[in-house]
This record gives structure tokens, sequence and C-alpha cells, in this order.
């Protein structure tokens, strides 16, 4: 667990970890930092009600990074907020979906690239 500073580039933190090991699958990195964030204030009444309302201005709250290297989309990385909703981004990278795809594809170099343009042409749209 890395503890990240404020205008750190955590994703070049992270590239210094990424596993050698082609066949490595799972949880290489994890990077805590700070970001505002959606945050839930619950007030309870003695009468047994309560009161759910946002924080305002949104605060800043330890949020955790989790790099995960996938057979199936290479580098991926789940970023998790510990308070109330716990709200997560799940982050992928599309170009290793397709490169890795395409590995497992025994046809010539041309296919390969003509396929890889017709993916990005559909994303993009």
């Amino acid at each position: 667990m890395i503890h990240c500073q404020r205008d750190e580039r955590k994703h070049e933190i992270a590239e210094q970890y990424i596993p050698t090991e082609p066949t490595f699958r799972g949880i290489f990195c994890i990077l805590v930092g700070r970001s505002p964030a959606t945050v839930f204030e619950v007030k309870r009444f003695a009468n047994g009600g309560m009161d759910i309302t946002k924080k305002t201005p949104q605060p800043y709250v330890n949020q955790y990074s989790f790099h995960i290297m996938d057979h199936e989309w290479g580098h991926l990385v789940i970023k998790l907020c510990p308070h109330p909703p716990f709200t997560a981004q799940i982050m992928l990278n599309g170009h290793e979906y397709v490169d890795i795809s395409f590995l497992s594809v025994k046809q010539d170099q041309n296919l390969r690239i003509i396929l890889k343009l017709i993916f990005i042409t559909k994303t993009s749209k």
C-alpha cells in the first residue's frame, strides 16, 4: 500500500510495479490518495428518525486504487471510497483489451490491423 501525495501522477507510480511476468494475474499495487468525494452525513434523532444529507462542499477523503492485472482486460484499476455511499470507479484500458484479444487470434498481421481499426471506430462513436 503506497500513500500518494497531492499532485502525484498515480498512474506513473503504478507503472513502476506492473509485473514483468506475463502469466501474472491479480492485484499488484494499492495506492491511497486524497480527493473530493460525495459523502453522506447521517443525523439520528431521539424520536428514532434520521436525516441523511450530502456534505457540502465535498470533503477530501482517502480513496483506494487497486491496480489489477487481468487475463482478459490487461491493466485495470478499481478506485473505492470507504465512506457512504461507498462509490466505486472502474477504469479499463480498451487498447490493452484489443491487444490481448488479438494475441489469441492466429491470423495474419493485416487482419489484426483491420479488426483493431473496426474496434476503435465503433468505440469512439
